[in-house]
């Protein structure tokens, strides 16, 4: 995925930038999530558009993205405390959003 983000960046009839997410397990089972920013710069050499260099950067996600699960889990968790009432058979929620199936 990244491989080919970055070979359609520095194809010269490209806009020469790439900006994905993308999730990684590590050989250890260890699962991160990383941004891969970056952009080819090209200049102009007999009337052709070449590539003349290339600038990204990788940044680890994985406590953002943990800090988003857990964050969207608690408010899960409040709305169901919220909107459930206590003879309510059964309740299932999906982010935020919580349906209540009474007797």
């Amino acid at each position: 995925m990244v491989s080919a983000a970055v070979a359609k960046a520095i194809d010269p009839r490209s806009s020469g930038e790439y900006d994905l997410e993308h999730r990684i397990v590590k050989e250890d089972g260890d699962v991160r999530w990383v941004s891969f920013v970056g952009k080819a710069f090209f200049g102009d050499s007999q009337h052709r558009r070449v590539l003349l260099r290339f600038a990204g950067t990788a940044l680890d996600l994985t406590d953002r993205i943990l800090s988003e699960v857990a964050l969207r889990d608690a408010n899960e968790k409040f709305v169901l405390g919220k909107h459930v009432s206590r003879d309510s058979n059964s309740t299932r929620c999906h982010h935020g959003i919580c349906e209540s199936h009474q007797r």
